[in-house]
C-alpha cells in the first residue's frame, strides 16, 4: 500500500484489474500518484483494500454506504467506472461526501448494440434450443420446426414483418437504431426514419402505443428509481404475443417474475437479457435462471455485451481522459441524480460523463437515454410483408358472384356423390376443400381470357365454403349413418315396452324422398347460423388455429399470386395446418394438427420467386389430379379362398382407400391394421368356436361380424367420453396459471387504477413526446388513463373486416331462432309420430350446446370429433327418455335422431368456422361466405337426398357393396343405451374393452405435451405414437378387413415416400409426423399434406415442400377419381347395363 505522504499525491486502487486495460496517466504538476492493482474483489476484503485509496477504479462492483463511509475509506476523493452504469454506486452517499463520480459512456455502444441485436437473433430464430436439440440426437427423431411454433400455431417472424420498438435514445438506442436501419433485413420502414435528440418538438411515438404494437422490444435505458420495473405485468400483458423483449440495460428495468410467468403463460414470444437484478445471477438468486425456467424461451447472458476489442479500447482511452480531466478541472461533472451540470468547456472531451457533487451549478439536464424511441409503420415499402398488427382484411366488391356459386355447387355436387359412395361403404367422407379450391382456380385459369373481370381469392374463397357446404351434407343429414338405420336396420315384429321380453321393434321406418328432403332442410342450417356468434371470439380474438383453413388461404394466396397490397394476408397465413379436412362417420382416422403433440406441418412464407414458381405449378398438380382418377378392383382372396370365404380376409386395392391411407399416415394406417387383426383375426373366430356368434360371419344377425361390433362400439364410446371429457377440462388446466396470475396481480391494478392520486408512481416520469425537466411538481402524464383503458380493452380492439361485411347481430338473432325452430317443425312433421315437439326441442338445443365443443377442438387441432359428440349425446338423450316409459321403436328412433341432430350441428358450425378462417386471412367477407354456406346447405340438402335416394333403389343396402357399418353401429349403440339385450358375452367383452380402452386413451393424453417429459411445451413423448388410438382400433374392427387393408398399403406408401424425401433433404416427413396422432372421435382431420416443411427458406425446403404435395394430390386424386366413377356406375347399373 501507498498511501498519500502529500497533499498532491493521489493512490490509485483498481478492484478489478481483470476487466480494465490501465493507461499511463499524464498528470498535470504538481499531482502524483501511486496504483494498487487486484484482479478480482470481494465483499469481504473490499473494505481493507480501499481503505487507503484516493481513487477508486471499478467496473461493476457494488460498493455501498459503507463502503463509502469517512471510518472505512477516509482517503477516497474520486471513483472511476470503467463502464456505463452508475447504479452500482451509492450516489447520494457520494454526494454528501463530496466525492467524485466519473464514468465511461459511449466506449460499449457499438458492443452493446451488435449484442442486443444477436440476442434477437439468438432468441426470435431459438437457436440456443436448436442447438441443445441437436446435440442431442434430436435431428432424426422428429421435426423439431414444429418445437418452435408459438401458442397459435404460427412459426417466427422474420426481420422484416418485426415492429421495432426501442425504449432509451441514448449511444445504444440510436446505434441499435442505426445498425438496423442499415441491415437489408429489416424494413426500415417498421423502424424509424431517423433520430434527433432534442427536449423539445421530436417526434416520438407514445409509450403504451410502443408496448402494444412492438414485435421486438429493445430496452436500453439507465435503472433509476423512476425506471424500476419499467416493464412489469401491465406492460407484458398489453404486448403483442408475438412481441420479444431485449434488455441490454440493467436488470431492475424488468420485472422478472412478471417476465417468467408472462413467458409461460405464452403472453410473449419470448425474451433475452444480458442484465439480472442480482449479480451474478443463479438459480438461487434470480428469477430468470430457477428451476423451470428451462424451456422457456429465454436467452440471458452474464452482462458480457460489452466485451469487445473496440470496448477495451474505448474504455482505456475513457478512464484516462476522466483521470486526468479531472486533475486539470476541465471535464464535464454530472449529478448522475439530479442531472446537476457544471461548465461544460468548447474543447471538453468527448463520451465521459463524470460528476462533482460539490459544484452544481443548479441547471437541469436530461439523459438521452431516458428518451422513448420508437416508430411504427404498416408501409413495408415494397417488402412481401406484412406487420405482425394486422390491419383489417381487405375485402373485395367480388366476394359474392354469380359465378363463383355456380362452380362451387358444381363441384359440391360431384363430392356429394363421391361422400354418399364412400360413406355408404365405410362412413368416410371428405370435403375436399383443397381440391375444391384447385378445381375451381383451374376452371376459371382455363376461361381466363373470356372473363369479364378477373378471378379473385375471394371468389375462390366462396367456391371452396359453397362447395364443402354442398359436399359435407351426406353426413350432415345422416344420409351415411342413421337414415339408413331408420330405413333399413329396426328389428321387424311387434312393438312393445321395454322388459316385456320381446324383441320387436316395429320395423323400418318408409321415409319418402320429400320427407327426406324435409328433415334435411330442416337439420342443415341451424348450425351454420351459431357459428356466425363464435366467429368473433374463437378467429378474431382467440385467433384459434383452425389449420385446414388457415392451408386452404396459403394455397389461394400461392396460386393467385396476392400481393400484400391486394390481402393482408401474407403475413397472417403462418399457422401450425395440416392442408383440408376429412370426415369419417364413425371413426375418420386421419391426419391432423395436435395441439397435445405439438406436431403438424408448418407454413412458411414464400419469397416472390417462389410464389412465382408455386403458381407455375398449378398445371402440373391438376394434371396428377385428373390422372390419378381410377377405377377400382374389389375382394382379391391375397390369403387364400379359405380366409376369403370363411373369415373375410380380402383386399379391396381400390385406388380410393389407398388414397385415404396416404392422406391418414401410417400411425393412424397401423393402429387401423391392429384393429383388424383384434376384431376379425382373433375376436371373430373366438367368438363363433364359442357359440356365442353361430351364423355365419357375414351375418348382422346372429354371425361374429354383428358380435365383434359391440366390442368396437365400447372402444369408440370409451375413447370419446375420456377425450370429450378432457377437451372439456384442459381449458380450465390450461388457463389455471393465468387465473393464478390475475389473482395475484390484483393489487397491482388496484394501483394502476388510482393513478390519478397525487401519489408517486414509478412510471410518471415518462412524458413520450417533448421530455419536460424532472420535478417534484410534475404532473401526472396524460397518457396513463390511454394506456390503462387501452389494456383494459385490447380484445375488443381486434380488427376485423368492415362493418359491411359482417353478418350483422340483428340477422343473427333473427335467422338462428327461426333456424331453429324450423328444425324442431321439421322433426315432427316428420317424425312426429314418434318424436314429440319437446323432445325435438331439447335434442336441437343440446346441439347446439355440443356443437361448441366441436368448433373449439377443431380451432385448435384441426379435429371435429362429430362421431363422439353424436355418441355423448345418445348416452345423455337416454338418460333424459329412460327405455321404461317408452316402447322399443320409439325410444331407439328418438336416441337415433337426437344424435343426428348434434352431429349435423357440430358438422355444419365446425365446416362454416373453417371456411371463415380461410375468408378472414384472405379478407374475404364473411357475409359473402354466410350466404354461400347457407346456399350451398340448402342445395346439398336436397341433393344429397336424391343422390342417397338413387344408391339405396339401384343397389342393395346394406349389401355386399354398401354394407353400411356406420348404420350398424348407430343402430347398435341406440339398443345399447336403451337398455336393450347383447349377444351372449358381448356385454363382457365390451366392458374388458371399454376398461382397457380408458386406460389407453388417458395414457395417450398423458403422453401428449401437456404431460409429456416434465410438463416441457411440445414435447409429445416419444412412445405416444405406439400406442393405438381407440377410435382407430375401433374403425378396424367394424369395417371388413378389405377396406382396412387397402388403407394399410396407402399409409405404408406414404411412409416409403416420406422416408425418400427426408432422407434427401434431412427433414423428417410431414406426412408421417403429422400423423402421429389420431383423432378422438369423428373428426376433420387433414385430407392433405403442408406444401411447406419447414421455417427455413431454401431449396431443400421447396423440393421437400413439392414432394409433399404432389403425394397429397396424388390421393385426392385416387379418392375423387373413383368417387366420379361411381356417377358412371350408377347411371349404369339404374339402367341395367353391366359395369366395373
Amino acid at each position: 500500500m501507498s498511501p498519500p505522504q502529500l497533499p498532491n499525491h493521489h493512490h490509485m486502487v483498481v478492484l478489478q484489474g481483470d476487466f480494465v486495460q490501465i493507461p499511463e496517466f499524464n498528470l498535470p504538476e504538481p499531482y502524483t500518484y501511486t496504483k494498487t492493482v487486484y484482479p478480482q474483489t470481494t465483499l469481504a476484503n473490499l473494505h481493507e483494500r480501499i481503505y487507503d485509496a484516493s481513487i477508486l477504479v471499478l467496473c461493476a462492483f457494488p460498493v455501498d454506504a459503507t463502503a463509502l463511509s469517512e471510518e472505512k475509506s477516509p482517503h477516497l476523493k474520486l471513483i472511476v467506472i470503467v463502464a456505463s452504469g452508475t447504479d452500482c454506486v451509492d450516489l447520494e452517499v457520494c454526494r454528501k461526501r463530496g466525492i467524485s463520480v466519473t464514468n465511461c459512456p459511449g466506449a460499449n455502444i457499438a458492443a452493446v448494440s451488435e449484442h442486443a441485436i444477436g440476442l434477437y437473433f439468438t432468441m426470435r430464430r431459438r437457436l440456443v434450443d436448436m442447438h441443445a436439440q441437436t446435440r442431442a440426437g434430436e435431428w432424426q427423431k422428429k421435426i423439431l420446426m414444429f418445437r418452435y411454433l408459438d401458442k397459435y400455431g404460427d412459426p417466427p417472424l422474420t426481420c422484416e414483418d418485426e415492429v421495432v420498438g426501442i425504449i432509451g435514445n441514448g449511444g445504444v438506442g440510436m446505434y441499435t437504431f442505426h445498425m438496423m436501419c442499415s441491415t437489408v433485413a429489416f424494413s426500415t420502414s417498421n423502424i424509424s426514419d431517423g433520430i434527433s435528440i432534442g427536449p423539445e418538438g421530436e417526434d416520438r411515438t407514445p409509450f403504451d402505443t410502443v408496448i402494444k404494437e412492438s414485435t421486438v422490444l429493445f430496452l436500453a435505458v439507465p435503472l433509476l428509481e423512476t425506471t424500476r420495473n419499467l416493464i412489469s405485468t401491465p406492460e407484458l400483458e398489453a404486448m403483442s404475443h408475438h412481441a420479444v423483449l431485449i434488455n441490454v440495460s440493467r436488470g431492475g428495468v424488468v420485472d422478472e417474475e412478471a417476465l417468467v410467468k408472462a413467458l409461460r403463460e405464452d403472453r410473449i414470444a419470448g425474451a433475452a437479457t444480458d442484465v439480472c437484478l442480482k449479480e451474478p445471477a443463479g438459480p438461487n438468486n434470480s428469477p430468470l435462471l430457477a428451476e423451470g425456467t428451462e424451456d422457456l424461451n429465454l436467452v440471458v447472458t452474464p452482462h458480457l455485451a460489452w466485451l469487445a476489442q473496440k470496448t477495451a479500447q474505448g474504455y482505456s482511452k475513457l478512464f484516462k481522459d476522466a483521470v486526468e480531466g479531472w486533475f486539470t478541472g476541465n471535464r464535464v461533472a454530472v449529478d448522475l441524480i439530479n442531472y446537476q451540470t457544471i461548465n461544460i468547456p468548447d474543447n471538453a472531451s468527448k463520451g465521459a460523463q463524470s460528476v462533482n457533487m460539490a459544484d452544481g451549478d443548479g441547471s437541469h439536464f436530461r439523459d438521452s437515454d431516458d428518451y422513448i424511441r420508437s416508430r411504427t409503420d404498416n408501409d413495408n415499402a415494397g417488402f412481401p410483408s406484412s406487420s405482425v398488427l394486422e390491419g383489417s382484411p381487405v375485402t373485395s366488391a367480388q366476394s359474392f358472384t354469380t359465378r363463383s356459386l355456380l362452380v362451387g355447387l358444381i363441384i359440391g355436387a360431384l363430392i356429394t356423390f363421391s361422400n354418399t359412395y364412400f360413406g355408404l361403404q365405410t362412413g368416410w367422407i371428405s370435403t375436399m376443400a383443397m381440391p375444391s379450391a384447385l378445381i375451381g382456380f383451374s376452371v376459371f385459369k382455363v376461361f381466363s381470357k373470356h372473363l369479364s373481370y378477373p378471378f379473385t381469392p375471394i371468389e375462390n374463397v366462396l367456391i371452396q365454403t359453397v362447395a364443402g357446404a354442398v359436399g359435407t351434407m351426406p353426413l350432415g343429414c345422416g344420409f351415411v349413418g342413421v337414415i339408413p338405420a331408420l330405413e333399413f336396420l329396426i328389428r321387424d315384429g311387434e312393438d312393445g315396452p321395454s322388459g316385456d321380453g320381446g324383441v320387436g321393434e316395429g320395423g323400418p321406418l318408409k321415409l319418402s324422398f320429400w320427407k327426406l328432403v324435409i328433415w334435411s332442410l330442416g337439420v342443415c342450417l341451424f348450425g351454420v347460423v351459431f357459428a356466425v356468434p363464435l366467429r368473433k371470439e374463437v378467429i378474431v380474438r382467440e385467433k384459434l388455429r383452425f389449420p385446414s383453413g388457415t392451408a386452404s388461404a396459403l394455397m389461394l394466396r400461392v396460386l393467385h399470386g396476392s400481393g400484400q397490397s391486394d390481402e393482408k394476408a401474407k403475413g397472417r397465413v403462418s399457422d401450425n395446418t395440416g392442408l383440408g379436412r376429412d370426415e369419417e362417420e364413425e371413426a375418420p382416422i386421419l391426419s391432423r394438427v395436435s395441439e397435445e403433440s405439438g406436431t403438424g406441418t408448418l407454413l412458411r412464407k414464400t419469397t416472390l420467386e417462389e410464389e412465382s414458381s408455386d403458381k407455375k405449378d398449378w398445371r402440373s398438380k391438376m394434371r396428377l389430379l385428373v390422372g390419378a382418377f381410377a377405377v377400382s378392383v374389389r375382394d382379391i382372396p391375397i390369403f387364400g379362398l379359405s380366409l376369403a370365404h370363411n373369415w373375410l380376409w380380402t383386399l379391396n386395392p381400390s385406388p380410393a382407400y389407398v388414397g385415404q391411407g396416404i392422406i391418414m399416415g401410417p400411425s393412424t394406417c397401423m393402429h387401423m391394421l391392429f384393429g383388424a387383426v383384434l376384431g376379425w383375426g382373433i375376436l371373430s373366430p373366438f367368438a363363433k368356436a364359442r357359440g356365442w356368434a353361430p351364423g355365419p360371419v357375414d351375418s348382422w344377425d346372429d354371425g361374429s361380424k354383428a358380435w365383434i361390433v359391440w366390442v368396437s362400439l365400447a372402444i369408440m364410446l370409451a375413447d370419446s367420453i375420456v377425450s370429450l371429457g378432457w377437451l372439456v377440462l384442459r381449458p380450465a388446466v390450461k388457463h389455471a396459471p393465468k387465473l393464478k396470475a390475475k389473482l395475484l396481480s390484483s393489487r397491482l391494478w388496484r394501483r394502476v387504477s388510482s393513478r390519478g392520486s397525487a401519489e408517486y408512481h414509478p412510471h410518471d416520469y415518462i412524458s413520450y413526446s417533448a421530455l419536460s425537466p424532472i420535478s417534484e411538481e410534475s404532473s401526472i402524464p396524460s397518457h396513463l388513463p390511454a394506456l390503462l383503458a387501452g389494456m383494459q380493452a385490447e380484445a375488443a380492439d381486434e380488427e376485423d373486416a368492415p362493418p359491411s361485411q359482417l353478418i350483422s347481430t340483428r340477422t343473427v338473432l333473427i335467422l338462428l331462432p327461426l333456424t331453429l325452430i324450423l328444425n324442431v317443425v321439421c322433426m315432427h312433421f316428420v317424425f312426429g309420430d314418434v318424436m314429440s315437439p319437446l323432445l325435438s326441442s331439447l335434442a336441437t338445443l343440446l346441439a347446439v350446446l355440443l356443437s361448441i365443443m366441436g368448433v373449439r377442438a377443431l380451432g385448435e387441432t384441426d379435429l371435429n370429433p362429430v362421431s363422439g359428440i353424436s355418441k355423448l349425446t345418445q348416452l345423455l338423450f337416454s338418460l333424459a327418455t329412460p327405455a321404461s316409459h317408452f316402447s322399443r321403436r320409439t325410444a331407439l328412433v328418438t336416441n337415433l335422431l337426437a344424435g343426428a341432430v348434434s352431429e349435423s350441428g357440430a358438422l355444419q358450425a365446425g365446416d362454416m368456422m373453417q371456411d371463415l378462417k380461410t375468408g378472414h386471412l384472405l379478407g374475404a367477407s364473411p357475409k359473402a361466405q354466410f350466404y354461400g354456406q347457407m346456399i350451398g346447405s340448402l342445395v346439398g340438402a336436397v341433393l344429397s337426398t336424391a343422390v342417397y335416394k338413387m344408391y339405396v333403389n339401384v343397389y342393395e343396402v346394406p349389401g355386399p357393396m354398401f354394407q353400411t357399418p356406420t348404420a350398424y353401429v348407430w343402430i347398435f349403440t341406440a339398443r345399447l343405451v336403451t337398455g336393450q339385450g347383447l349377444p351372449p358375452m358381448a356385454w363382457e367383452a365390451a366392458s374388458i374393452a371399454g376398461a382397457v380402452f380408458v386406460v389407453v386413451t388417458i395414457l395417450r393424453i398423458v403422453g401428449t405435451s401437456s404431460f409429456a417429459n416434465g410438463g416441457k411445451r411440445d414435447a409429445t413423448a416419444w412412445w405416444r405414437s405406439y400406442i393405438p388410438g381407440g377410435i382407430a382400433v375401433a374403425v378396424g374392427i367394424f369395417n371388413v378387413p378389405s377396406f382396412t387393408l387397402a388403407r394399410a398399403i396407402g399409409g405404408l406408401i406414404a411412409w416409403w415416400w416420406s422416408r425418400k424425401h427426408a432422407k434427401a433433404q434431412d427433414l423428417e416427413p410431414p406426412t408421417q409426423a403429422a400423423n402421429e396422432e389420431q383423432p378422438q372421435g369423428n373428426v376433420r382431420g387433414a385430407d392433405t399434406r403442408n406444401p411447406a416443411a419447414g421455417p427455413a427458406p431454401g431449396q431443400a425446403i421447396k423440393d421437400a415442400d413439392a414432394a409433399s404435395s404432389t403425394v397429397v394430390v396424388l390421393a385426392s386424386g385416387l379418392i375423387l377419381g373413383e368417387g366420379i366413377i361411381s356417377i358412371v356406375n350408377l347411371l349404369l347399373a339404374s339402367g341395367g347395363v353391366p359395369h366395373l
